[in-house]
């Protein structure tokens, strides 16, 4: 079985590479019975989807209003990609 610093190298390296058969198994086995590399596993899904989201923002060539903040509509529209991804959605 691998340990808590293992699971998060591969939580981490899984959007850079394909995991082998053998680190997808021992990956989540380990999730089932860590909670906190079951946390660090989700807070790193949102944080890439709000970085993403945000990004896409930038791309459709938003910006920032005058008060340094987003409108409410656009943080809506981030929470909701962010909410999608926490669930396995795709962005």
């Amino acid at each position: 079985m691998i340990n808590c610093r293992e699971a998060t190298y591969l939580v981490s390296s899984r959007t850079e590479r394909k995991l082998a058969l053998k680190e997808i198994f021992g990956l989540r086995l380990h999730l089932i019975m860590c909670r906190n590399c079951t946390a660090f596993e989700k807070n790193l899904n949102a944080l890439r989807a709000a970085t993403k989201a945000f990004s896409l923002l930038v791309e459709k060539g938003e910006r920032l209003n005058g008060k340094n903040h987003l409108p409410e509509e656009k943080k809506r529209e981030i929470l909701s990609l962010i909410e999608r991804e926490g669930k396995g959605g795709e962005i």
